[in-house]
């Protein structure tokens, strides 16, 4: 998906209305679109905004979507080791690390289950 599917993807998921998906958002006739307009995969501010929103229940789903998508292993947490991939340290740093892009794309995954 392109960035522009992703953030208009979010905003769906979370209520606001569109009808149309072109280059630009195209209403029904009569209706408002109601969207943001926020650039979730280029604003991290935006992105934690909506994450923090999330149930405790939905943000252990986000986590482990983030997880899978930036490559981090935490398969033996408590011994401070992610599995065959590298250390806790190195799959920490990547979970930190991720992209906008990289939270849209878990939070969209999230919000779509």
């Amino acid at each position: 998906m392109t960035d522009q599917e992703i953030n208009s993807a979010i905003e769906q998921a979370l209520g606001f209305k569109m009808v149309e998906f072109r280059a630009g958002y195209t209403c029904a006739p009569g209706e408002k679109f109601e969207g943001t307009g926020r650039k979730f995969c280029s604003d991290l501010n935006a992105i934690h905004e909506e994450v923090e929103k999330l149930t405790p229940p939905q943000k252990l789903v986000f986590g482990e979507i983030l997880n899978e998508i930036v490559g981090a292993f935490f398969d033996d947490y408590y011994t401070g080791w992610g599995g065959n991939e590298g250390s806790f340290a190195e799959s920490m740093t990547k979970l930190v690390q991720a992209t906008a892009r990289q939270r849209a794309e878990a939070l969209l995954r999230t919000l779509n289950k």
